[in-house]
């Protein structure tokens, strides 16, 4: 069976209708289920028991090229302000996958080497509620 797999091209990140420009990897991470041992002298088999806790509502992180102008602005004066904002992820092109969620951008990082573009980074960690996914 041939697989049905899209190439990543074309993915975005952005803030309103605002694109963070020239992006070269996106990553849409670090959602966990906490979990909570109950295990006990009664646990069957003698095996550990675990119940669900808390969500973790994980990050996104990119690299580009570093432009300052537009959504990657944003991303500066969001982090300065420490203001939480709604971001959209969306994946590929044909057929795509998009991402929103309330975010605090929580790091950024520039490069400047002097024998390549300049760079940057960024850390957009869900502060409010779970990132919704739409297929």
């Amino acid at each position: 069976m041939a697989s049905a797999v899209k190439a990543a091209f074309g993915s975005i990140l952005k803030k309103g209708a605002s694109e963070v420009a020239e992006l070269k990897s996106i990553t849409v991470g670090g959602m966990r289920l906490d979990t909570i041992d109950i295990t006990n002298h009664q646990s069957p088999s003698g095996a550990e028991e675990v119940i669900a806790g808390i969500l973790r509502t994980g990050e996104f992180s990119c690299e580009g090229n570093f432009l300052n102008t537009g959504a990657q602005a944003t991303l500066i004066t969001d982090h300065q302000a420490k203001t939480p904002a709604s971001w959209t992820v969306v994946l590929g092109t044909t057929p795509t996958a998009t991402i929103v969620a309330t975010c605090l951008v929580t790091a950024l990082d520039f490069t400047a080497k002097f024998d390549e573009a300049l760079a940057f980074s960024a850390t957009l960690k869900v502060s409010t509620g779970m990132a919704v996914f739409t297929p």
